[in-house]
């Protein structure tokens, strides 16, 4: 239907066009059909997620991957959000002479206004956000408040959004009694309500699963960025390659996949002012690097 539909469209509304960005191997692949028939000058793929096992259907892989090395070879660049991509593009059969027109395009973030000013933020609050599925470390983060609430017991957790595992998370906060310092707040449709109640933090958490066929491994989440722009300090699992430039910036800690370093990084920021103001600092001017129109400038730039 997708492939179906973005030929509809695109030749509907934007015959003749001069460029066709695709947002993955397969849309790609529509454009290409495009191209073909004299309605699209040249491609962009725009690879917004890799995965080396995207399917557990051995076939349904295979033409995954065929089809991703098609698009590689026959378009005009490729938008990597990571350059683990290249890599691992590689091991399954890209030639190594299309490394050239491959580039890296992350993520990025808005910018709407300046960070609350550091006498203006709740001290003690941290926040998560995402979305309550396995991978994303949330269990790893209830469990390790147990530590963090002994030695700084007006701390106080925020998760923000829904998923499969709030009702088990909810249950392991009442196991350990942490009604008191883990607000669940559902499911936010509105981001700008997100947004409120991610500005006056101290801090964030991305504790990300360390698990290979995890999608973050080889891509460029967005989640970090949108902490980093309202000028919060991120503790982030070595997941994502992201954490090891917030963790050099100085805009955060990166950590392994463990409940006690994350526990140990929540109460370094806890207890650390100095340090923490710093980061801060630090997190928004790492953050207006990333704005969508310096990103996508840079990319076009570089592609036509």
């Amino acid at each position: 239907k997708d492939f179906l539909l973005t030929g509809y469209w695109c030749l509907r509304y934007a015959p003749n066009s001069h460029y066709f960005i695709g947002v993955n191997n397969f849309n790609s692949f529509s454009g290409l059909i495009l191209k073909s028939l004299g309605k699209v000058r040249e491609v962009i793929f725009y690879t917004i997620d890799y995965v080396p096992n995207r399917f557990e259907n051995k076939i349904m892989n295979g033409i995954y991957h065929w089809l991703d090395r098609f698009v590689v070879s026959n378009s005009l660049r490729i938008w990597n959000l990571s350059n683990q991509m290249v890599g691992e593009r590689e091991k399954r059969g890209v030639d190594k002479k299309f490394r050239e027109k491959q580039i890296v395009v992350p993520i990025g973030t808005d910018i709407y206004r300046k960070p609350l000013y550091f006498d203006k933020i709740k001290r003690k609050k941290l926040v998560f956000m995402g979305h309550l599925r396995e991978g994303q470390g949330v269990d790893v983060l209830v469990s390790s408040m147990r530590n963090v609430c002994q030695k700084v017991p007006d701390a106080k957790l925020y998760v923000i959004g829904g998923g499969p595992l709030e009702k088990n998370l909810n249950a392991m906060v009442k196991k350990l009694s942490l009604q008191n310092n883990i607000k669940f707040t559902g499911f936010i449709g509105d981001f700008e309500d997100v947004r409120k109640l991610l500005r006056d933090a101290a801090f964030a958490v991305a504790p990300y699963s360390d698990d290979k066929r995890s999608y973050t491994r080889y891509t460029d989440p967005g989640k970090p960025k949108d902490y980093l722009s309202l000028g919060l300090p991120v503790i982030i699992t070595k997941v994502p390659q992201v954490a090891f430039l917030i963790d050099a910036k100085n805009c955060g800690i990166a950590i392994s996949y463990s409940e006690k370093e994350l526990s140990q990084a929540i109460l370094k920021l806890l207890r650390d002012d100095k340090l923490l103001r710093q980061m801060r600092l630090n997190a928004f001017k790492l953050a207006k690097d990333y704005s969508w129109d310096k990103i996508f400038n840079k990319a076009l730039r570089l592609s036509l």
